[in-house]
């Protein structure tokens, strides 16, 4: 949701405690302003793609 926004970037908790930020270059951890918890900030995505799904179709 972050770049259909125009953000940067999105705010998670998912990632905090796993090791994918170490191996992940799109994810850091950051620290939150209001509470103080550690979150982790990933790289927004912008798609060149789009998959659509339908349950019947014709030509």
């Amino acid at each position: 949701m972050a770049a259909p926004s125009g953000l940067t970037f999105a705010v998670l908790r998912g990632f905090v405690g796993t090791d994918l930020p170490v191996v992940t270059d799109t994810i850091k951890p950051i620290e939150c302003p209001f509470t103080g918890e550690t979150l982790s900030a990933v790289l927004a995505l912008h798609p060149v793609v789009a998959i659509v799904h339908a349950q019947r179709a014709d030509r």
